[in-house]
């Protein structure tokens, strides 16, 4: 490889950003485009459990169903045909789901820690341990800020953190996050969580040595389910996304 060759990991992200950009534009208007038929199946699936989603909002997501179904599509090649199958299905779902209602969130970013084992060339926020702006904010101060964010009117708190070897309870990282999530929903009764990141996840299911899977149904722990933050999706892929 000549030292101007982009290396094998740039090229697939970047054929990863390029399937993402595409993906997210709407279609063309007009008869919608024949749906391949190896995608078919897994996809009028799809489309069922999203609508049994929606039309009842108080059963648990069909989380595991979702991941069995959307994995294999993610682990595969997709033709062109194929990509563009997905695009129309998912602008065909949009319009059926929800239409052209546009909704939004009012969201306070929560960071508990800084510290992070990655460093990434774009991050001017990670600290290793023991540097000079390195912070862990205690259970209790994030606590107080999730109840001042929903005093305040926000609807939604949003987890963001480095990937911290040491955020663990009892010596489990597993432990560690289904505290954090009970103690923002019980401080916070009405918001929203949004955290853990397909990263993330990979990075603390490794670090517990359990499967990825192993965290959106962990033994039917009382806490996690009192926590009543379902994670509604996660690539459970990390690397290279």
């Amino acid at each position: 490889m000549s030292a101007l060759s982009p290396s094998p990991s740039l090229v697939v992200d970047r054929e990863s950003w390029e399937l993402a950009g595409h993906l997210l534009v709407d279609p063309p208007r007009g008869e919608a485009a024949e749906i391949c038929p190896s995608l078919s199946h897994h996809l009028q699936q799809l489309l069922v459990l999203n609508r049994q989603a929606k039309d009842h909002p108080a059963d648990p997501f069909p989380l595991a169903a979702l991941l069995q179904l959307g994995l294999p599509l993610m682990d595969r090649r997709w033709t062109a045909q194929e990509r563009e199958s997905v695009r129309q299905a998912a602008d065909q779902w949009r319009q059926e789901l929800v239409g052209d209602t546009v909704s939004y969130v009012v969201n306070r970013n929560l960071n508990p820690s800084n510290h992070c084992v990655l460093r990434c060339g774009f991050c001017a926020y990670r600290r290793s341990e023991g540097e000079e702006g390195a912070f862990r904010l205690h259970r209790s101060e994030l606590r107080e800020k999730a109840a001042e964010a929903q005093a305040l009117g926000a609807t939604e708190v949003c987890l963001q953190a480095g990937l911290d070897p040491y955020a663990t309870k009892n010596g489990s990282h597993l432990d560690h996050a289904v505290a954090l999530l009970v103690d923002l929903k019980e401080a916070a009764p009405r918001l929203h969580v949004h955290g853990f990141s397909p990263q993330e996840l990979l990075f603390l299911s490794q670090q517990d040595n359990l499967p990825c899977g192993r965290w959106f149904n962990p033994c039917g722990r009382r806490d996690w389910a009192r926590c009543r933050a379902r994670p509604r999706r996660c690539s459970a892929q990390g690397s290279g996304n």
